[in-house]
Formats: structure tokens, C-alpha cells, sequence
């Protein structure tokens, strides 16, 4: 990481906060040690992290009390919240637990703003198949199950989309020792899953393989179930849950208790099945994942792989 004061080339350079040009005179010159990317950050925010578009944080250098970059930062505007003297915008991506300290009107109006988030990522999973098992005729509500997945999806990215520095910038390489954990954690929780479902269908003959999804598998066959239920899935829940709403809240009420929030919030989004209590555990061992490979991918993998051999159960 380069120290303040090295001149950056203009045409290079990214700029912090977002949506503020910060002129060479203003600000301190970084260099992403991962990925090489140039930053100028503005010098009132020294001493403070920003997030690359790698994903790495990256510690800006504090100041001496004296000289031309330190003077007193303005009073902060619309959609930004003090912290530590330092003006955050609310769409800025921040550290888990950067806001733990904040104000207590700062932390409520994070708040309010993960509350949106919440609703637009959950509102799709409870909207769209109520709309269209009433919109679709009698015996034809095996297409709700099939359409209201790629709806879904959609409705879910264009949430994301609202705040793409918690919900794309995760999508990075990651170290290929994860593949093998994610394979073993993947046997585990479908072991789990299978155990649950046989005893539910041992007490209940009725309950036994009669999920919709499964029962919508068998009349579109394997591949369009897979792409259906499996791969895109895997991939709009993971923004959504481990990218957006995980980041969000663990800045606000840190890494732990993000994790479970979330974890919550995914077993809700999934409605009543019998294993409420794996989809649990799936999401807290996805939050971790999030956290120690630092990528939205291995999860995304997991996810795949599991519904994927879950959906066997329909051929």
C-alpha cells in the first residue's frame, strides 16, 4: 500500500468516499495490495478502512494533528452518518461492527435502511407464489413452483442491485482448499436432511416426498430442474443473504450476531418444510464460509450442490 502524498495518475484513480472527486491536494494515495487498484481518499477520513472492489480492506494511514490535510471535516449531508468524526455515507461498504460505536440516531437510521433491505429480499419469497397460485387455473400449480423460482430470482437481484458494494463486490477467487470443506459440509447437511425427512415420513406417510419442489422435478425433468432449483438459486440467494444482508447487518450489529440474523432470515425465506432446522444450520455455516474464504463463491457452490442432490429424490 502506498504511503499519503504519492501522485496517482488521474486516469487511474478511484476515489473515497463515493461520488466525491477528491482533488491530489485533498486527499492521501493508496494502492490495493491485492489487487493493485489506486485509490485517493479524502484526508478528513484518515485513520478510518474502505473496501476495495477486490474486497479487501484497506487501512487508510492517520495523520499528524497539524498541516493542510487536517482540517475539520463539514457537518455531514444527506444520506451520511458521522462515525469517529468522519462523515460514512449510508452506501458505503463498511467493516462488520464499524457502526457498533456509532450514535445511537446514526445506528437507527443504518437500521432503517437494513429493514428495506429485508423487505425487498424477503417481500419476493412470500409475493410471488401467493400471487400465482391464485392466478394460475386448477391443476396447473406445479408452474408456480416452477415459475416463481426464476421471478423470484429477479425480484431478489434488482434489490441486490441497490447496494452492489455488499452484493457483487464478493464474487471473488478464493483459495481451492474451501472446494474440499464445502464438499464434505455438503454430505453432512444433506445426511441431516435426509434423516429429518425420513422420520417426518416414518410418523406421516402422507408428508413423505411430497414437497412441491420435488413433485414440480419430476414433471420438468432433471436438467430444467436442476437449472431451475439448484444452480440459480445458489446464486441470487447468495448475494442476497451472505452478500447484501450479511453485510449490512454485521455492520451494524457485528460478525456474530449478523451471522445468525441472517441465518434466520434465510430459514424464513424458505417457508415450512420439515428441515426448518437444517436450512438453520446451512445458513450459520454460510455466514462463516463468507467470512473465511472472504467470497460469495464457495457458498454458492454449497448451495448448488446440495439442492442439487436433494432434487435426486424426485427421479
Amino acid at each position: 500500500m502506498e504511503g499519503p502524498g504519492l501522485p496517482v495518475p488521474e486516469d487511474e484513480v478511484r476515489f473515497w468516499p463515493p461520488g466525491v472527486r477528491v482533488e491530489a491536494g485533498d486527499g492521501l494515495d493508496l494502492r490495493c495490495p491485492s489487487c493493485e487498484v489506486r485509490w485517493r481518499v479524502l484526508a478528513e477520513l484518515a485513520g478510518a478502512k474502505l473496501r476495495c472492489v477486490c474486497g479487501t480492506w484497506i487501512g487508510v494511514p492517520r495523520l499528524p494533528s497539524s498541516g493542510p490535510l487536517s482540517a475539520p471535516i463539514s457537518r455531514p449531508g444527506p444520506g451520511e452518518i458521522p462515525i469517529d468524526g468522519t462523515s460514512i455515507r449510508l452506501d458505503a461498504a463498511l467493516e462488520e461492527g464499524a457502526l457498533e460505536d456509532a450514535r445511537e440516531d446514526d445506528r437507527r437510521k443504518w437500521l432503517r435502511e437494513v429493514i428495506l433491505d429485508l423487505t425487498f429480499v424477503l417481500g419476493p419469497f412470500f409475493l410471488v407464489p401467493f400471487l400465482l397460485y391464485r392466478l394460475l387455473p386448477p391443476g396447473r400449480e406445479y408452474l408456480a413452483t416452477f415459475l416463481g423460482q426464476p421471478l423470484i430470482g429477479i425480484l431478489v437481484f434488482l434489490a441486490c442491485l441497490r447496494r452492489p458494494e455488499y452484493s457483487f463486490a464478493p464474487l471473488r477467487r478464493f483459495r481451492w482448499g474451501f472446494v474440499s470443506e464445502v464438499a464434505v459440509a455438503t454430505l453432512i447437511a444433506l445426511g441431516l436432511a435426509v434423516l429429518i425427512q425420513g422420520l417426518v415420513g416414518f410418523l406421516d406417510e402422507d408428508l413423505r416426498l411430497k414437497e412441491p419442489i420435488l413433485e414440480t422435478s419430476r414433471r420438468i425433468g432433471p436438467w430444467l430442474a436442476y437449472l431451475s432449483f439448484a444452480a440459480f438459486p445458489a446464486f441470487f440467494e447468495e448475494i442476497a443473504f451472505r452478500g447484501l444482508l450479511l453485510g449490512r447487518i454485521a455492520a451494524l450489529y457485528g460478525r456474530s450476531h449478523g451471522i445468525w440474523i441472517t441465518a434466520v432470515a434465510f430459514m424464513v425465506a424458505h417457508g415450512l418444510t420439515p428441515v426448518l432446522p437444517v436450512i438453520l444450520l446451512i445458513g450459520f455455516y454460510l455466514g462463516h464460509l463468507r467470512f473465511r474464504s472472504k467470497s460469495l463463491i464457495p457458498g454458492m457452490i454449497f448451495h448448488a450442490l446440495y439442492n442439487g442432490l436433494h432434487l435426486l429424490q424426485a427421479f
